[in-house]
């Protein structure tokens, strides 16, 4: 009868055992990492946050029929790009006097199709309008830098 008993006991008691064993150990670990587990709680930042600035960036990019015009810009040089950031904003006819304003840059961002008709004035300087699409790109670009500098805890 023993036999069967110890048996009956190693077929059926073991995983109760173990469970026992394991939540002890889990309770024992959890008293050793209180105090840093605790402060990493009490002053960690509790919101959830959605995608990232790249992700999301791509993700509306798509949405909008855009992924061309994003991929053409990481094919833009940083001089190329900061224009771009400067003079999609507005639209229409566009006469902008920077340092990054030159023939090479301005044909650069017509290539991506950001920008189209480019063309010299009578005094020398550049004329341009921004595309459609240049133009809804920037607005994602400035919506998520401005999303993420909101989203962006004080230090």
């Amino acid at each position: 009868m023993s036999e069967k008993i110890a048996v009956a006991l190693i077929e059926h008691a073991i995983r109760p055992i173990v469970y026992l064993l394991l939540g002890a150990a889990f309770i024992v670990w959890l008293f050793y990492v209180r105090g840093p587990l605790l402060d990493i709680l009490g002053r960690g930042d509790t919101t959830v946050r959605g995608p990232g600035f790249e992700v999301s960036l791509r993700m509306q990019a798509k949405e909008g029929d855009l992924s061309d015009e994003l991929a053409a810009l990481q094919t833009l040089n940083d001089t190329q790009l900061q224009l771009f950031l400067v003079i999609a904003r507005q639209r229409g006819p566009i006469q902008y006097n920077g340092e990054e304003v030159t023939e090479e840059n301005l044909n650069r961002l017509k290539d991506a199709g950001l920008i189209v008709d480019v063309r010299r004035t009578d005094q020398g300087a550049f004329q341009w309008s921004v595309s459609e699409k240049g133009y809804r790109l920037h607005n994602i670009i400035f919506r998520q830098v401005i999303r993420s500098i909101k989203r962006t805890p004080a230090t």
